[in-house]
């Protein structure tokens, strides 16, 4: 009787699961490439791109200082490293607006692909998976703490879409 109870229960409410309904495969991406402190020189800034199927596109910054052009082969994956000086938000930068967000943008007709971006400095790394536009919220918060270790203010790069609101909280 109590498998026949347990059954039915999950019966029920196997018809009122949920399921993602997006995923991180898309034809527009934006990112930036904040304050990272390597062990050495300049950090670098890398944007992995690759795709299960042939496709090809663009790498711009909105300023227009960078452009890059990537063609990928289906199941084949290509590295665009997009140049320090020209990328790179510094802590200086802070509290002001300025242009240097990277847009990751599929030709038109091609197929959608997925994009990585991986921040690195001779022996530290840090890497993150792209989110498309059309799976992006529209309102974000950025929670910040206290940096004991290193003394220095968060920086919170922002980028701001035109349907999307933002609210900061600053820990003081």
């Amino acid at each position: 009787m109590r498998k026949i109870v347990l059954l039915s229960i999950a019966v029920i409410f196997s018809f009122t699961a949920f399921s993602q309904d997006f995923s991180n495969k898309g034809k527009e991406f934006w990112l930036c490439f904040p304050n990272h402190i390597p062990s050495g020189a300049n950090g670098n800034l890398s944007i992995w791109i690759t795709s299960d199927q042939a496709s090809s596109g663009t790498v711009t910054m909105t300023n227009g200082a960078f452009t890059a052009n990537f063609n990928i082969v289906a199941n084949g994956i290509q590295e665009i490293q997009v140049p320090h000086a020209l990328a790179h938000i510094s802590n200086a930068e802070s509290g002001t607006v300025i242009q240097k967000s990277i847009k990751v943008a599929v030709n038109a007709g091609q197929p959608a692909v997925v994009a990585y971006a991986q921040q690195w400095g001779n022996a530290r790394s840090a890497a993150t998976l792209l989110l498309p536009t059309n799976v992006l919220g529209k309102k974000y918060y950025a929670i910040l703490g206290r940096n004991f270790k290193l003394l220095q203010p968060n920086l919170v790069p922002m980028l701001q879409l035109p349907q999307s609101i933002m609210e900061f909280c600053k820990h003081l």
